[in-house]
């Protein structure tokens, strides 16, 4: 398996982070590394955390974002479930009519060393974990290296 990732740099802008990292100094003799980015929103002295996504309706987010079927006049029919579905501009918005944290281009599987997370919780603090991982890491019995980054958003 790869070593960590190095040298993370990140740079918020109000309630949004871009997280960019070097990638392993030892790739274990491949070329396939991937990153995955781990997301936690803690408390203010830092032992309490969650997913970034619990608080913000724990992914119970629903289909079409009209919450039922179109026919073929248009209209819509059903009820939105448990969530809540794409709101203005196709954001993910949960039950609480908070928009769901979000990871441009995506939250695991990334090919670059960069993320940008957007609709973070004003003055909040998190932390993310930039796992490195290849082919064979799921057959070693050491856990995926990672390297941590604590940041603070501020206002919306």
């Amino acid at each position: 398996p790869p070593s960590a990732p190095v040298n993370i740099i990140s740079s918020v802008n109000g309630t949004s982070v871009s997280l960019e990292w070097g990638s392993p100094l030892n790739t274990g003799g491949r070329s396939d590394v991937i990153y995955d980015v781990l997301c936690q929103k803690c408390d203010k002295d830092g032992t309490q955390c969650e997913d970034c996504r619990v608080g913000a309706g724990g992914g119970s987010v629903v289909g079409n974002g009209n919450g039922g079927a179109t026919d073929t006049n248009g209209a819509v029919s059903g009820t939105v479930g448990g969530g809540g579905g794409l709101g203005l501009n196709g954001v993910m918005v949960a039950r609480t009519g908070a928009a769901l944290v979000r990871f441009i281009p995506q939250q695991t599987g990334l090919t670059e060393p960069w993320v940008t997370v957007l609709n973070l919780a004003a003055h909040s603090n998190y932390t993310f974990r930039i796992v490195a991982l290849n082919g064979v890491t799921h057959l070693s019995n050491e856990p995926p290296q990672s390297m941590t980054v604590n940041i603070t958003t501020n206002q919306a």
